[in-house]
């Protein structure tokens, strides 16, 4: 993984990626950062959109400006052979390509935009896209690894990831918000990620349940069906990634398919004192 960043941006380091030791293998994912003074003599486009054919346009502010400078357009000419493969973002002050042939991204920015951007790290948002291209993807979820291997446990924000993680009486957190979930030889493979209150980046051990959290005034484990459970994941990724190729996107949710049907998983009850660890290590003994 690779940022390339100006130098007046501090929080964009990447310490955050270097400790996502997961992703050593995804060394070519690149993320490049350009500086850009509009100016009269690249006048606004009014219809952007027509200058790239078959690329995803999503506009979220009138970045034109900077799609005229000179920046943008000789990393368009690079890649003008596969602009199906691309999506341009349009901020106010920033324009982003998003290659996913080559597996990198390019913002360019206008100095008054860099305040904003400073703020920023290297998100999840980020990253996720790009992850189908290594058989891989980001699970919003939080993960203990107990006995080599991985208890993940999906809820939407505030729903009990961090409380299902801190309850574990033996074992290592990856993560309490985002786990990597990638295809192995010889199955699921689940990674920490630097994102979240607790989080181990280093750690990573075979999948071996998943459990859907329902706050509830007592513990208990339901089976749930494949089908239920993989359109359960894809309503949580989907909107990170809306942004690909219609190739790549059918390839993410081939993936989530997979993840869902690679190991049985249950719904879990459970209250915020208490979650019965010996059930979860005998319902994951029933597949490995």
């Amino acid at each position: 993984m690779e940022i390339n960043r100006p130098e007046n941006l501090p929080l964009l380091l990447p310490a955050p990626s270097t400790a996502f030791q997961a992703v050593k293998a995804h060394a070519d994912i690149r993320w490049i950062y350009q500086v850009v003074v509009p100016g009269s003599r690249f006048p606004a486009d009014p219809e952007p959109e027509k200058k790239f054919p078959g690329a995803r346009i999503i506009t979220l502010g009138d970045g034109s400006l900077l799609m005229r400078s000179p920046q943008f357009q000789a990393r368009l000419d690079e890649i003008r052979g596969h602009l199906p493969w691309l999506a341009i973002e349009t901020h106010e002050g920033a324009v982003t390509i998003l290659d996913f042939k080559q597996n990198r991204s390019d913002m360019f920015f206008s100095p008054e935009f860099a305040d904003e951007l400073a703020f920023r790290g290297t998100g999840p948002a980020m990253l996720a896209p790009f992850l189908p291209n290594f058989n891989s993807c980001l699970l919003h979820a939080s993960a203990v690894t107990r006995r080599g291997r991985t208890a993940v446990f999906l809820a939407p924000d505030e729903g009990g990831k961090t409380t299902a993680a801190r309850l574990a009486p033996e074992g290592t957190i990856m993560s309490d918000d985002q786990v990597l979930v990638q295809r192995g030889r010889n199955g699921f493979l689940v990674s920490g990620t630097p994102w979240g209150l607790h989080a181990d980046a280093k750690t990573q051990a075979p999948l071996g349940g998943l459990f859907i959290l329902s706050k509830a005034d007592g513990f208990a484990l339901e089976p749930l069906p494949v089908r239920e459970l993989a359109s359960q994941i894809w309503l949580e990724v989907k909107d990170p990634l809306s942004i690909l190729p219609k190739p790549l996107k059918k390839k993410a949710f081939a993936i989530i398919c997979a993840i869902a049907a690679a190991v049985p998983a249950w719904r879990m009850s459970f209250t915020k004192a208490h979650i019965d660890w010996q059930a979860i290590d005998k319902a994951m003994d029933k597949i490995n």
